[in-house]
This record gives C-alpha cells, structure tokens and sequence, in this order.
C-alpha cells in the first residue's frame, strides 16, 4: 500500500486522466506510481541506480535527481532527469524510456536544432495541449520542443464515383490541434472547393468533373495523408443492330439512335460465316463500339472500326482465343483501362484476356466461377468501379462476382451478390444501367 511505502525525498507530482499519481523520488532515483482508488504503489521508472540507457524498459535504468514530471493525455510519462541533463519519456503501453530532449550531457546549447542533439539541464517540465514541451532550464532559460510529430487520417481514405459529376466533403484529423496542412492533388478532374490549407482538425470540401472517357484515378494529398478517388468511364448511349449471316455476313447499325434504319446509320459487310457469333467493344479505346465475331475459338475484331476486314496488317485483330463450339464468347473492360478485350466461358470456368494480346498467358485470369448445368454466363460492372465482372444466371437465380476477384466468397458486406429475379421458364436475363 502507499500508505506504508517509503519515499526518498518526493519532489515533484503529476496526476494522469486515468486516475494515477506519479511522485518523482529525487533521491531514490526514481518514479512511483500511486493508483489513487487502490492506493497501489508501483515503480514507474528507475531502478534506483544512476545508469543512463534508453530503448529499454524504464524500470531497468536508472534516474538521476528526477525533479519534475508531467503525464500526458496519451498516458506518457515525461521526467526532468536533472542531472542526467535529460528529459524522459516513457512510452504508454510499452514502459521503454527514450530520451526526447538533450545528449546526456550538461550545457547549453542547440538552440533551432532538434531537441535530442541540445545540451539542457532541466528543473521543471510541463507540456501544453498541442504537444510542446517546456523546459525550466538551469541555465536560466525556457525552453521549448514539440514531443508529437503533427500527422493526420482522413476518414474515409478512398471512395469511388460514378462518371457523372459530384461533390462531397473529406473529414480530417490531426493528431495535434496547432498541426498546420496544405492540399495537393495530381489531376485536374479533382477541385477542392475549400479550404486548401488549414491547422487542426475539419473538413474539406470538393467536386468531381464529369467524367467524358475511360475510367480515371486522382490523389490528393492532406499533410501526407492520403486520399484516392477512382471515377468510373462514362457510359454512353447503347443504340441497336444486328448481324445477319445466312445472305452475308451483313451488319446494320442504328448509328444515329432513332430506332429505324435511314441516313446516317451503318450498313456493312465484314468478315463472317454461317455460326459466327456476333461481339461488339470498344477494342481501341477511342469511345465507341466496333463488331467483330467469334467462331470456334477464332476472334475476328473490326479493330479501326471502319467495317471492313483489313487483315493484321491493316489494322483489324485476329486472334485464337478459346475452342470448340461448347466454348462462349465474352468480351468486357476486365482491368478498367477503357479497352474491351476478350474472354471465354467454359463449363464453370473463365479465361480472360486481361493484358489484351489475344493470347492466354501468365499475365491472364483464368477463374472458376459457376458451373451448374444450363446456366448463362454474364458480364456487367456490377459495382461501378469501372472494371467488367462475372457472374452466371440460371433459372432465375443470379450469381454474381460484385468485387471481382474472380470467385464466389459469400454474400457478406463488400463480398458477392446472390439474387433470386426472374425464374418462369423460359425467361433470358438482360443487364443494362437501367
């Protein structure tokens, strides 16, 4: 009990927010802790000796006439080892004493340097709400250092946007309430609206531009602090067409969107036979769809997009990408770069062209996802990031690989979607930004 503990010559107190009493034993060579509702005495640093070392638990080395000591809001422990010519920290949870201002040594010295290369010899210490200790120095001086380096988390550190336009406010905290931040962020699409600079904690405010092409990433930066946007491509008008491949191969295209075939539409032929299916994407990233066609594991691309086969040479693709006719086509933006690139669907498997070469490699996906008998392989961007996703429907029940790792890992919070739409027979799933 404290009540029956002996104390050499207590100098200096210090109280704690968790109900501690910290005494300074000037002569004892060290630090004792006094749980108040206990009364509980514990050593808090020192091992009654005049050793000097750091990086060790406190209670292992020594202290030489502590005279003042200040606990901070942190639960750290900070002692004026005087004749140490040191102050102390012990750190909360772990108990290592470091030392935070002076080398050891008596003198004065350092002024505008860091704190651990100055010579001081200190009386008394205490420290204010931002972290700055003050040192009654022997020398007849104050002094004084900050002993919490100033950084700052943001509360949500990455958020994703749809390619409309938007806004939002960015919540910020910083460690210290005089730390000082200004903001930068690497892409135009990205306004901060206010403020741009700021000390403590707040908020920021900002606007997204709308977004006209492929998928897009920003950074801003808050005191080192980091904050990531990712805006998903612009989603275009989808307009109708078909390919005809008994008397052809003829393709139409309702080019200007009015639901009829007139001036200003597109009428073709490009490359095709009789069981050719039928793939449109953006194969070259320039914002619209071209056609192409599958057949038994061949892929023919109308790559520049003027409907006519030009060959490799020319400017089309052709590519060997799958295999009999139990193989299904796919096509999708797997890696959100605005490139469509090809895949197929085989018995519960996908391959897919991630590195867009027309070739499965290393560098591909290959997945098992699905299965069941009968069921429909799907493509979409089911949770608009801008990345093309699997997913399977079958008999009214929709299977789908909403974070895209390519497999099913449950239905939980940022996992996959099991959804029940659907099922009279006959029914053929339909996906679309509705």
């Amino acid at each position: 009990m404290a009540t029956a503990a002996t104390l050499n010559n207590p100098y200096a107190v210090a109280l704690d927010g968790s109900g501690n009493l910290f005494v300074a034993e000037q002569f004892g060579n060290r630090v004792r802790k006094i749980n108040i509702a206990s009364s509980i005495i514990f050593t808090a640093a020192g091992d009654g000796t005049q050793s000097y070392a750091d990086n060790k638990p406190a209670v292992a080395t020594g202290l030489n006439f502590p005279s003042s000591i200040f606990a901070d809001q942190s639960g750290n422990l900070f002692i004026a080892d005087t004749r140490h010519s040191a102050v102390r920290k012990v750190a909360a949870g772990t108990g290592i004493i470091t030392t935070v201002a002076s080398t050891g040594v008596d003198g004065f010295s350092g002024d505008g340097g860091p704190a651990t290369a100055a010579l001081t010899t200190p009386n008394a210490i205490t420290i204010d709400r931002n972290q700055n200790l003050y040192i009654a120095d022997a020398s007849g001086r104050i002094r004084t250092t900050q002993v919490s380096a100033c950084f700052f988390t943001i509360g949500t550190p990455s958020l994703n946007f749809w390619a409309a336009s938007g806004s939002g406010i960015i919540s910020i905290t910083a460690t210290i309430p005089t730390c000082t931040y200004s903001l930068s962020s690497d892409s135009p699409f990205f306004t901060i609206t206010g403020p741009t600079s700021g000390t403590g904690s707040g908020t920021i405010a900002y606007t997204i531009a709308a977004n006209s092409g492929a998928a897009r990433t920003a950074t801003l930066n808050v005191g080192g602090a980091a904050f990531n946007i990712s805006q998903a491509p612009v989603v275009s008008q989808t307009n109708v067409g078909y390919l005809q491949t008994t008397n052809g191969p003829l393709w139409a295209l309702d080019a200007n969107g009015n639901g009829k075939f007139d001036i200003g539409d597109k009428f073709f032929s490009f490359s095709g036979q009789p069981g050719a299916i039928a793939v449109v994407g953006d194969w070259n990233g320039d914002g619209h769809a071209k056609v192409g066609y599958y057949l038994i594991g061949f892929w023919i691309l109308d790559y520049n997009g003027n409907g006519v086969w030009d060959g490799p040479n020319g400017g089309d693709k052709f590519y060997a990408f799958g295999g009999d006719s139990s193989y299904v086509p796919v096509v999708g933006d797997w890696t959100g770069d605005g490139l469509t690139k090809i895949g197929y669907y085989h018995n519960g498997y996908w391959a897919l062209d991630l590195n867009g070469n027309g070739s499965f490699d290393a560098q591909d996906g290959f997945y098992g996802f699905g299965g069941n008998p009968n069921e429909t392989p799907l493509v979409g961007d089911w949770n608009g990031d801008g990345t093309s996703k699997v997913g399977t429907y079958n008999a009214g029940f929709w299977l789908l690989d909403f974070n895209g790792n390519g497999q099913f890992d449950g239905t939980g919070p940022g996992q996959d979607r099991f959804l029940a739409f659907g099922g009279t027979p006959g029914n053929q799933p339909i996906l679309g930004k509705w």
